[in-house]
């Protein structure tokens, strides 16, 4: 049985790869970059299970990925 925690990382990592894919963030390349982004996703994912937020979790992490990673659209 997967946690919650696993689906939101799993979530997280989906829509940062298509968000960039769409050009709408930019996304550091390289095993750094990865770890930029794993650490990133890790701590934005821990902030919304720990903070009761109020809306739904797509939005939070949209938000997040473009206020991070710049957005162009």
């Amino acid at each position: 049985m997967f946690s919650l925690r696993d689906n939101l990382l799993v979530t997280a990592g989906a829509r940062a790869a298509y968000m960039d894919s769409e050009g709408c963030i930019d996304l550091p390349g390289g095993v750094e970059g990865e770890d930029i982004l794993a650490g990133f996703i890790a701590d934005m994912v821990d902030c919304y299970i720990d903070g009761g937020f109020d809306e739904p979790f797509d939005t939070y992490i949209e938000e997040s990925l473009i206020i991070k990673f710049g957005g162009t659209k």
